[in-house]
């Protein structure tokens, strides 16, 4: 589950500005949004390498999955301060030194003779999605103006989805044709064209308004905060712990490998991403609770049928639909974090983010925990399911009470 754009009063927290881009906006935001691709690419193309890295590094697929958890523990404690430091500064600067942090990161994953700086390396590529998430839709945000903001983010989160859509079919496709560093190189490759792409296509970019972190922890502290973002947590980890062995499952399940495998994975990734554009009209239309209960209950079941999968071609319309029910939560849990701060969106979008890389970690380490106990892969969704079943069951509880969390300008 990724990110989903926050409603137009984020854009009207962004300092008015008359960047020399004005004239061009959108094309400064399709630039963000590759940036937001290679940031997400660089999380998925390694799920889908996990069994080369660890045979390569002679150690279990689960150890090096916990590359992974470190990957989304650091982005979810980076990205509400990070998010709040880099406020102080322009925001072009920001992204530029976000991707150069996510292009070393990669480079060192690709080099890493061992399991420690692997992780090592994983965590300089964290902070620079950490770094850059929340700087790219702040820039989105003011470069089209409040009447057109919610329009921009969705680009800008569209990146993100393209990644989760065809980042483990790449990394499994550029392993086949080489190693699995090879596919980490070409992440690298991605970093360094966003990068060259910010510096270039968008001039300059307006300064965001900072936030001091004690906005951000006064509103993690309240109750009501806490209920929705544990939904957040439970609903991906319960995604992500099978996603994120998601070809060990389908070996097992369907024994597909090679080409059956990537197209799959395609299918799945077509899926999400259709999950996220689904949902959003429906929150629309429907109260966004009501359409979270549904995508959660679908997602429990979905994940409970993928154990009796026996051939490739049947499994291609649950694999879309399990693709489709990991993301569908996320337009509706969007909506009811911000409406728990709606004077404050941009603390509570970094603070949901950070519950969405705090539930891939968590789901990672679930995963990895199984997997390691000896049980078989087929296995694993049902666990999945159980996870998605507990979600369930803390989104029926009630906020009792909306916190009293203003934005703060940093001194």
């Amino acid at each position: 589950m990724l990110d989903r754009s926050a409603p137009n009063g984020l854009a009207r927290r962004v300092r008015a500005s008359t960047p020399d881009d004005a004239g061009h906006p959108w094309r400064a935001v399709v630039v963000l949004a590759f940036g937001a691709f290679a940031v997400g690419t660089g999380l998925f193309a390694l799920s889908g390498v996990l069994p080369e890295a660890a045979r390569d590094l002679d150690v279990s697929t689960a150890a090096v999955g916990q590359a992974v958890t470190v990957f989304a523990v650091v982005y979810a404690v980076g990205a509400p301060l990070l998010a709040a430091l880099a406020g102080r500064f322009a925001l072009k600067p920001v992204l530029l030194v976000a991707l150069v942090l996510l292009v070393v990161g990669n480079l060192l994953t690709a080099a890493a003779p061992d399991l420690p700086l692997l992780l090592a390396s994983r965590v300089v590529a964290a902070l620079g999605a950490a770094l850059y998430t929340p700087a790219a839709l702040g820039a989105a945000a003011a470069l089209v103006g409040p009447d057109r903001a919610g329009a921009a983010l969705a680009v800008v989160q569209g990146g993100l989805n393209g990644a989760l859509a065809v980042g483990v079919p790449i990394g499994l496709g550029i392993s086949g044709l080489s190693t699995w560093r090879s596919a980490l190189l070409v992440v690298a490759v991605l970093g360094v064209l966003a990068a060259v792409g910010v510096a270039v296509g968008t001039r300059s970019l307006p300064r965001a308004r900072a936030v001091r972190p004690a906005a951000v922890l006064a509103l993690a502290r309240s109750g009501p905060a806490l209920l929705v973002l544990l939904v957040t947590v439970l609903v991906v980890a319960a995604g992500i712990s099978a996603y994120t062995y998601v070809s060990e499952i389908l070996g097992a399940t369907v024994h597909a490998s090679g080409a059956a495998l990537l197209l799959l994975l395609i299918v799945y990734g077509l899926g999400a991403f259709g999950g996220t554009l689904a949902a959003g009209p429906l929150v629309d239309r429907f109260a966004p609770r009501g359409v979270l209960l549904a995508t959660i209950a679908l997602q429990a079941v979905v994940l409970a049928l993928v154990p009796v999968l026996r051939t490739p071609l049947v499994a291609i319309p649950l694999v879309l639909l399990w693709g489709a029910t990991f993301t569908a939560s996320t337009p509706p849990q969007q909506v009811r974090v911000i409406e728990l701060a709606p004077d404050s969106p941009t603390v509570a979008v970094s603070l949901n983010s950070s519950s969405i890389y705090a539930g891939q970690g968590l789901g990672a380490v679930i995963g990895g925990l199984v997997l390691g106990s000896g049980l078989a892969a087929s296995s694993l969704p049902f666990v999945s399911a159980g996870i998605a079943v507990v979600g369930l069951l803390v989104a029926l509880v009630r906020p009792r009470a909306r916190p009293d969390v203003a934005e703060v300008p940093a001194a």
